[in-house]
């Protein structure tokens, strides 16, 4: 007779979505999914103000209750190492931001739990209002992200077209019905 003996690991409360903001800038979010944080097999998802894409985490590690995660990307030839540092405080992550070698000070962040969406209706959806972001005629309505930036957007034939390199835009329509 065989007999088996599995030992479950329990899951990392790491572990999940989260929705994180960042102390002192409320223009911005970022979104983190986290998977076996403290196992060798840890994997993650980050959507950051890098690019503004989803991006698998290069390297993720848990220690003495520390979460760590970071990517390693090049720019204009040099190496960066982006490091993420949060502990869990009160059920929300707590935690920095900073590039490896930066004279500048880390950037603060909290993190909450992202809700839940079911894939179908549960019978809680309700329909909204509809919220008219984009005139079809002109960037009225429209901010760049980065004021010191060129805002590099433009409508042609009925669709805001980027000339390339133009700044992340922001609706100053977001949360009313816009107009036509």
């Amino acid at each position: 007779m065989f007999v088996f003996a599995f030992a479950l690991e329990a899951a990392s409360p790491f572990d999940g979505r989260w929705d994180i903001a960042i102390e002192g800038d409320n223009s911005r979010a970022w979104w983190l999914s986290l998977e076996g944080a403290g196992t060798p097999t840890a994997k993650g998802t980050f959507v950051s103000d890098y690019f503004g894409d989803l991006n698998k985490i290069d390297e993720i590690s848990l220690d003495h209750g520390e979460l760590t995660f970071g990517f390693r990307h090049k720019e204009d030839s040099r190496e960066i190492h982006d490091i993420y540092k949060a502990r869990l405080e009160g059920g929300k992550l707590v935690g920095t931001a900073q590039t490896e070698g930066s004279s500048e000070p880390p950037r603060h962040w909290i993190g909450v739990r992202a809700p839940v969406i079911q894939d179908k209706d549960d019978g809680s959806w309700r329909e909204g209002q509809p919220v008219r972001l984009f005139n079809h005629k002109d960037t009225a309505g429209w901010r760049s992200l980065t004021p010191d930036k060129p805002f590099g957007w433009t409508v042609e034939d009925g669709i805001l077209k980027s000339a390339g390199g133009a700044s992340n835009l922001i609706s100053d329509l977001l949360g009313s019905t816009g107009g036509e």
